[in-house]
């Protein structure tokens, strides 16, 4: 999520996020006016499932081919430290 750096970003009435002045070019009014990033009232929950199954799908595609040419890693905690 993108938190604007400047003084001048205000918290919203609803929840903790910070947002960025209105009438800024680009800021997330104009954004989510349209159906933007970060717009819960205006998208399509059927394409966002075939986005997420779709990325899924990847992932576990690309975890599989991974382990089936050799590549893996067993986390130690030496590694994390």
């Amino acid at each position: 999520m993108l938190v604007p750096t400047t003084k001048t970003a205000t918290r919203s009435a609803d929840s903790n996020l910070l947002l960025a002045p209105a009438g800024r070019p680009g800021s997330w009014p104009d954004t989510t006016e349209q159906g933007g990033l970060g717009d819960p009232t205006n998208f399509d929950p059927a394409a966002v499932a075939r986005i997420v199954e779709q990325t899924t799908d990847d992932i576990l595609t690309a975890l599989r081919d991974d382990t089936d040419a050799g590549w893996y890693m067993i986390p130690t905690w030496d590694r994390l430290l």
